[in-house]
């Protein structure tokens, strides 16, 4: 081997002792651990993780409430010399409620703000504080937590019904209060015996109460007494409950109400209104009557649905009653079952009725006629009224009747026949000033007017008698006829 080919000889311990130290060498005196990125410009900037960052200050509350909002301040130190990049915790009793990632220079100092919401804890003193993240590192101190305000519900009063059917509707009513300092939403029940009738969920306000108002229905419950009542949480008010057995569904009516006058006159149309329920639970029809003491003025048929009501009208004329004080009334048909009101019937006005009108059939012109007929007082109260003998429209004779109630008369009236042109004319009595009456026809005949006959010497008186004794016979037939209209 050449001179120049030696290389120089290591002995085999050194080079081992060499390779141990380079690989020993990085862990003693060991800095925390350090990660290389490259910057924007391509330079490499080194940030350390952990280790060098302190906390150095911490601003907390002494008091919370559970589930509120809570803030806490730290200062946070970066005592090494590179960049860091820490994650801090904000922690109650061992929970993180909140985090906040920072960066800091070599030699920086910050003051940050972590935000978040107190647990759920019991009213208690806990340690809270905010530390490097993942690590036991950080300041605490001492927070009393309290227990949110909670709301307090009470029921002031309950109202049901007394008794009711297996199976029907019922309603029942409670007041219920929050007398805590807080708003709160709880579950109020109706209960029949132990059973949940009807539920409802409230949100009281603090302070506040409100009515409520449950409806349901009852259960098969077998007939008896039962307790009722409404229950919120571990509260309750009770009454008791007659509960019977379940009735076929059938209609029931009632009259509520009736409007009607209370003073009329023999003969006056009145009009009485009544109003009409089916209070029963199912639909049905009935009939109705409308009565004046013991007689029928009028009737009607209704149709309702359960719970529904109408209202009805009945129109009647009052009937021929004496005077005095009646009892007036709208009942279901066939029923003494209905609503009534005293009613006071006056006689009224007298009713005068003319009849038997007996004229003579024909007569003269200038005659002098009777005519005959009977007037009645149909009406209640006494009274007296004219009758008038008219030919052709014009008044010959009148007289004035009296007459109590029921009572009647026959009334004679002269008269003489105007001078009308011979023909057939209506004759009648009639009550004065009205078209009330009664009428026949009577033929008018006039009497012959006589014709002088010229004579000379002893002649005329003989003209003279002829003369004479034509007027006695007309006379003589005209007498006649009268007797045999009379």
């Amino acid at each position: 081997m050449s001179e120049r080919n030696r290389r120089p000889h290591v002995p085999s311990v050194l080079l081992i002792a060499c390779v141990v130290v380079g690989v020993v060498a990085p862990a003693v005196g060991a800095v925390p651990a350090e990660s290389e990125r490259p910057a924007p410009d391509g330079v490499v900037e080194r940030t350390v993780q952990a280790g060098a960052v302190d906390v150095t200050g911490l601003d907390v509350p002494s008091e919370a409430t559970t589930g509120e909002p809570v803030e806490a301040g730290a200062t946070v130190e970066n005592a090494g010399d590179t960049t860091a990049t820490v994650t801090l915790e904000y922690r109650i009793d061992g929970q993180v409620v909140a985090t906040v990632e920072v960066t800091l220079a070599p030699g920086e100092s910050r003051t940050l703000t972590l935000s978040g919401t107190v647990p759920a804890l019991a009213a208690g003193t806990y340690q809270q504080g905010v530390f490097v993240g993942g690590t036991e590192n950080g300041r605490t101190a001492s927070l009393s937590v309290r227990e949110p305000p909670a709301p307090v519900f009470a029921i002031s009063d309950f109202r049901g019904p007394v008794q009711v059917r297996t199976g029907e509707a019922v309603t029942a009513e409670a007041v219920v209060g929050n007398t805590g300092d807080a708003t709160g939403t709880t579950e109020i029940q109706y209960r029949i015996g132990d059973q949940v009738v009807a539920s409802r969920n409230l949100r009281i306000d603090a302070r506040e109460t409100q009515t409520v108002t449950l409806s349901g229905t009852v259960p098969s419950l077998a007939p008896g007494s039962y307790r009722q009542g409404v229950y919120v949480g571990d509260q309750a008010r009770t009454t008791s409950l007659e509960v019977r057995p379940r009735t076929t569904p059938r209609a029931v009516f009632a009259v509520r109400r009736i409007r009607a006058p209370g003073e009329v006159t023999v003969g006056d149309q009145v009009s009485v209104k009544a109003t009409v329920r089916n209070v029963g639970n199912a639909s049905g029809s009935t009939a109705l009557e409308y009565r004046i003491e013991e007689q029928v003025l009028a009737t009607r048929r209704v149709q309702l649905d359960p719970g529904a009501e109408t209202t009805v009208t009945f129109d009647a004329r009052v009937p021929d009653l004496p005077t005095g004080s009646y009892l007036q009334g709208v009942y279901l048909a066939g029923t003494d079952e209905g609503e009534e009101a005293d009613m006071l019937v006056s006689a009224g006005p007298p009713r005068f009725v003319v009849s038997d009108v007996r004229g003579p059939p024909s007569a003269t012109v200038g005659e002098r006629i009777a005519v005959r007929a009977t007037v009645t007082n149909t009406g209640r109260s006494t009274g007296s009224t004219e009758l008038q003998y008219r030919l052709d429209g014009q008044v010959l004779a009148s007289e004035s009747v009296e007459l109590g109630p029921g009572a009647n008369r026959t009334v004679t009236l002269r008269a003489t026949v105007p001078d009308l042109s011979a023909g057939t004319y209506a004759q009648g009595v009639f009550l004065g000033g009205t078209d009330r009456g009664q009428t026949t026809s009577i033929v008018l005949e006039r009497e012959p007017t006589p014709t002088p006959t010229p004579t000379s010497g002893s002649g005329g008186g003989f003209t003279v008698l002829l003369a004479v004794i034509a007027l006695l016979v007309t006379g003589a037939a005209s007498t006649l006829r009268r007797r045999r209209g009379g």
